[in-house]
């Protein structure tokens, strides 16, 4: 019986510490739940409180700063990556950095910052009406003018300078109070001779504007078109001698000069309160901004020898004998399939000339008229050849490696040589030519 007892003793002890246990977990596990709940609502407060009332804010300074961030990181980019140097893309930065002064103003005025907005006003006026013939003075050092300097380029500055001078002029006579008033509503009027006279400049600034731009756009599609055959004649590589890029900057810069002038129609009180034409303006602005860079980062001089259409060197006083021109041609062709000279990615015209101990107008020359192509066409036969015989040897080679085997450079160049070459993508061709390899092994075995 005691046994009985002591059994049941130890149950009901083993019963209620269970239970106890079991109470407590599930008070910890309310308790823990309860303190989530908590944390989740304070935090859910927060969010109604601070983050939505502060969202449009934060939102509209993500994008105006958008296009100021792009501009600045190009401009620094350009500016100080020496490994890359060449004066046109030392120049771009130039036209980065007005464009950084003019966004960088966008960003004061619907910011709100006004006093700021107000101190660099005239500065902004010069540096919108700047952008433009810095982008046209930019692709001069692409094709026909080998620097920047002023007594070359005076003439495309003119008229920037004298608006700027003009606005600042009615800026100082103003008053000060009507100034600031009309700066952030244009739909103001004003008696005053003074404000009229800077109403009027401000008008002038906006002409001077469109002019521009029709003028930049027109005269550098001009430019490509007379100086971009050139670059085939001096570069090997098939990306370096197209003139995409550079016509891709100018469609860039076109698509940017009408957002420009479209939203300038709107006008500034339009967007003040409008966060879907911020969202436009930004996206549009940030994205042509940083195509602009990155291709400009990226393009070679058109032009290298900065030699205008009308001025060709002599190019048969080079002693145009006929014994002499086959003589040059052996060379040349020794040069390709002995010494093998198109295996270097970054050949040019100027270093035959210089094996040759002619000039680079002579050597163009004898290449066109007697293999009838150009100097990037005729060093790419030779790569292509090279490339097919490397395919049949090692047809596991991924793109990337070929390229540089082969003296391309690049997978962009490979690809674009062979498609100028046989109309055919780099994976057409490949294919076309692996199924001759197999058709080939076919018929051996069958022969054998």
């Amino acid at each position: 019986m005691c046994c009985i007892n002591n059994s049941i003793i130890a149950s009901l002890q083993n019963y209620i510490q269970i239970n106890i246990r079991g109470y407590a977990k599930r008070k910890f596990y309310y308790a823990k739940r309860t303190n989530f709940q908590i944390k989740l609502f304070l935090v859910t407060l927060f969010y109604i409180i601070f983050v939505q009332k502060f969202k449009n804010t934060m939102l509209k300074t993500i994008l105006l700063l958008t296009p100021v961030y792009v501009t600045l990181f190009w401009s620094v980019v350009l500016l100080t990556d020496k490994s890359n140097y060449s004066i046109p893309r030392s120049f771009l930065s130039k036209f980065m950095i007005a464009a950084f002064v003019v966004y960088l103003s966008h960003f004061f005025f619907y910011s709100g910052l006004e006093n700021i907005y107000i101190a660099i006003d005239p500065i902004y006026q010069l540096s919108s009406l700047l952008v433009y013939p810095l982008y046209h003075i930019y692709f001069r050092l692409l094709t026909i003018d080998q620097t920047f300097s002023i007594r070359k380029h005076w003439h495309l500055l003119l008229a920037p300078f004298m608006c700027f001078i003009l606005y600042l002029i009615g800026v100082i006579v103003a008053d000060n109070n009507e100034y600031k008033m009309w700066l952030f509503n244009r739909n103001l009027n004003f008696t005053s001779s003074a404000m009229l006279y800077l109403k009027t400049i401000d008008q002038l600034i906006r002409v001077c504007f469109i002019i521009q731009v029709v003028y930049v756009v027109v005269s550098n599609f001009r430019l490509i078109t007379k100086y971009g055959h050139k670059a085939s004649h001096f570069y090997s590589n098939a990306t370096d001698s197209s003139t995409i890029r550079i016509t891709l900057l100018n469609y860039s810069m076109i698509f940017t000069a009408i957002s420009s002038i479209t939203l300038a129609t709107l006008g500034r009180d339009f967007f003040k309160n409008e966060y879907t034409g911020i969202i436009i303006a930004a996206v549009i602005f940030s994205s042509m901004l940083f195509l602009i860079g990155w291709l400009g980062d990226r393009q070679k001089v058109l032009n290298p020898a900065f030699e205008s259409e009308d001025s060709h060197e002599e190019e048969t006083q080079n002693d145009n004998s006929s014994d002499n021109q086959h003589l040059l041609i052996d060379k040349i062709e020794t040069l390709f399939t002995e010494q093998q000279l198109f295996l270097n990615s970054k050949l040019n015209i100027l270093d035959i000339a210089s094996a040759l101990g002619s000039n680079r107008t002579y050597i163009s020359y004898l290449i066109n008229k007697n293999f009838n192509q150009n100097f990037c066409s005729y060093v790419n036969q030779y790569r292509i050849q090279y490339l097919e015989e490397k395919m049949h040897e090692q047809p596991e080679l991924p793109n990337q490696q070929l390229a540089e085997l082969c003296g391309f450079g690049s997978i962009d160049s490979m690809k674009r040589a062979v498609l100028n070459k046989t109309g055919m993508s780099i994976q057409e061709w490949k294919s076309k030519l692996h199924n001759s390899i197999i058709k080939k092994q076919l018929i051996d075995d069958s022969n054998h």
